[in-house]
């Protein structure tokens, strides 16, 4: 019979085969739980899990709301744009007709449009007219095809029936609309200034020159929705309408009617959403007249309503626009939305808990002899883990070791583009230093030859006219008039000479020459005062920066006589002391040349004029700033900022 093996013999992971009862027992004891906490810790993983699931659909419904409300974003915010482009582009064909003319062009445009946007109920045009002028109008009106034109209104908020306009001093009667339908041919002759809610888009877009939308209303066929205006001067041109009649306002003005129910389409995925309710408000003008401009209303039943939960958002879309709108929108949740199958889930593994609880008195006595194996798993996975842990991070150090390479080839390619940046700029300013210097030797040049040539061809007609004094000697005036050719020639010469190489640089200084240049910049005569403030302390500044101040003034005075309409010019040239950070801490030269003339439009600023271009080129090549904004006068203020040193 064989012995029973040591216990010092035994596999320390080998289950006994025989335990003791009473070590069992105690085992058992020692790892058991009390039932009722057992039973808590089943009722809150319970609830934890359907908290979860509930978490989770409340998430997915925040997210469809989400979507949704982004997708009726894009839909609202290109039709908002759209609306604006349209009117703009509709300005732009007016532009090319008379006002003779207006149904050919503009009508082609009108109806592309309008095939093209369903949103769009209509486009037109309305002519200002005065109250001598209104039976003269209404007369040519009708013989250019409308027979029985005369200017109205209509009561679009009131009694829905047209309505004779009074006399008054202006009118804005409709002399276009497309397209010509039996509810749109109506409005032929409806007088604008004489409805409330386009007077007042009016009045306002009249003041703004620019698009303006109108306060909310129905149609004359019954739809809601509102009108865009735009002010325009004869031939569609914007600005400047002074110029044109005898009141200085605009003669006609772009009209586009917009059906608020058609802004978002009915295909839209926002609008299938079954679940999505939404509102669009408008957000201009008066809140109290049709402030809702288009309205869903999701699919959801009174119960669902009362028992489940509504997620609600509002949202401001086009707020930079002519036409800002703001959206309120919810998520209804339904039975539907719900996912069944974490609810499911979490029932089974809840039930599966209550049986593994049910069952736990007869299993615990086998949790003693389970420890070991368990022990067993957890080191393993340990292990495992150890193993990943040295794997991700051996990946880790080769993914910092590829970063480090990546950065130092960035930090190089950066210090290759600095340098080449410092070679262009040191390539313009030799090129800026040759220029000048090719522009004294050509000065010089027309000094010596051509200015002793006109002397002496002056000197020569001079003998020629004293040796034929009489007044009468044909020879005489000939050699007058050379006299005065000649001297004209020589004061272009002169001038030509001061533009490319100005002499009171070289024999002056610095203040003398933008003093001069000034001076001779010819706006005395032209009724503009000029303001100079120099800094003394710029008189010794190298002749990189001098030259480069003498030419960017040279050039803003140029600018100033030719453009700006002023009557005043301040011009100021000051040191200033270096600042950290700035400039690498050099000290520093500001030349400022500020007029209160007409301003410069940004379509002239972005264009970069071959001027402002140079003027522009010559301080990057000295590493300054150069900009060109509006001045608190109103004109333009050209400033340049340049390091000494």
């Amino acid at each position: 019979m064989n012995e029973p093996r040591a216990i010092a013999d035994r596999d320390p992971q080998e289950p006994t085969q025989a335990p003791d009862r009473a070590a069992e027992t105690a085992l058992v004891r020692a790892h058991s739980l009390p039932w009722k906490v057992l039973l808590l810790l089943w009722l809150v993983a319970s609830l934890a899990v359907f908290w979860f699931a509930v978490h989770q659909d409340m998430r997915a419904a925040a997210l469809r709301l989400e979507r949704d409300l982004r997708e009726l974003e894009s839909e609202l915010t290109r039709n908002v744009d759209l609306n604006d482009a349209v009117i703009r582009g509709f300005a732009a064909a007016l532009d090319a007709v008379s006002l003779e003319d207006l149904g050919a062009g503009a009508r082609v445009y009108a109806r592309k449009i309008l095939e093209q946007y369903p949103h769009l109920h209509l486009i037109g045009v309305a002519q200002r007219v005065e109250a001598p002028e209104r039976m003269a109008f209404e007369s040519r009106m009708r013989a250019n095809g409308w027979p029985d034109f005369q200017l109205r209104r209509f009561g679009y908020g009131s009694d829905r029936h047209w309505h004779p306009v009074p006399e008054k001093a202006v009118y804005y009667p409709a002399v276009l609309v497309e397209p010509e339908r039996e509810d749109t041919l109506p409005m032929m002759g409806l007088d604008m200034d004489a409805v409330p809610d386009m007077r007042r888009a009016l009045l306002h877009s009249l003041q703004r020159q620019d698009v303006t939308p109108s306060e909310a209303f129905h149609f004359t066929g019954g739809d809601l929705g509102y009108v865009l205006v735009l002010p325009l001067c004869p031939g569609g041109r914007a600005g400047t309408c002074e110029l044109y009649g005898t009141s200085g306002e605009p003669e006609l003005v772009a009209v586009l009617g917009v059906l608020a129910e058609r802004l978002v389409r009915e295909d839209d995925a926002a609008v299938r959403s079954p679940a999505l309710s939404f509102t669009v408000h408008k957000d201009w003008g008066s809140r109290d007249t049709y402030s809702a401009l288009l309205s869903r209303e999701g699919s959801a039943t009174l119960l669902e309503r009362r028992l489940l939960p509504r997620l609600e958002r509002e949202l401001l879309i086009g707020d930079a626009t002519s036409q800002p709108f703001r959206v309120a929108a919810s998520e209804q949740m339904t039975f539907a939305s719900p996912n069944p199958w974490p609810y499911v889930g979490g029932l089974l593994v809840s039930l599966a808990a209550l049986t593994l609880l049910l069952r736990l008195r007869r299993l615990q006595e086998r949790i003693g002899f389970a420890e070991a194996s368990i022990l067993q798993r957890a080191r393993e996975h340990r292990l495992q883990l150890e193993e990943r842990v040295r794997v991700r991070t051996l990946a880790l150090s080769r993914a910092n070791e590829d970063l480090r390479e990546q950065v130092e080839g960035r930090l190089v390619a950066e210090e290759q583009l600095r340098l080449k940046n410092k070679q262009t700029k040191l390539l313009a300013r030799r090129l800026l230093e040759a220029q000048e210097l090719e522009r004294r030797a050509l000065a010089l040049e027309l000094h010596d030859d051509i200015g002793q040539a006109l002397t002496a061809i002056r000197v020569y007609a001079k003998l020629i006219g004293q040796q034929h004094p009489g007044a009468d000697d044909t020879t005489g005036r000939h050699a007058g008039l050379i006299m005065d050719m000649a001297g004209a020639i020589y004061d272009d010469t002169h001038a030509m000479m001061r533009r490319l190489r100005p002499r009171t640089l070289d024999d002056l200084g610095l203040l003398a020459s933008l003093e001069a240049c000034a001076q001779q910049a010819g706006l005395d005569e032209q009724g503009i005062t000029v303001h100079m403030h120099i800094d003394p302390g710029l008189k010794d500044l190298e002749h990189a920066v001098a030259i480069t101040l003498y030419r960017l003034l040279q050039e803003a005075l140029t600018n100033v006589s030719m453009h700006s309409q002023a009557h005043n010019v301040w011009v100021r040239a000051e040191w200033q002391a270096g600042t950290p950070g700035r400039f690498d801490g050099l000290p520093l030269v500001m030349l400022s040349v500020e007029d209160d003339g007409r301003g410069l439009p940004e379509s002239d600023v972005a264009s970069n004029g071959l001027g402002l271009m140079g003027a522009r080129e010559r301080v990057n090549a000295l590493g300054g700033d150069f900009e060109v904004t509006t001045g608190d006068a109103g004109g333009v203020c050209l400033r340049a900022t340049l390091p000494i040193g």
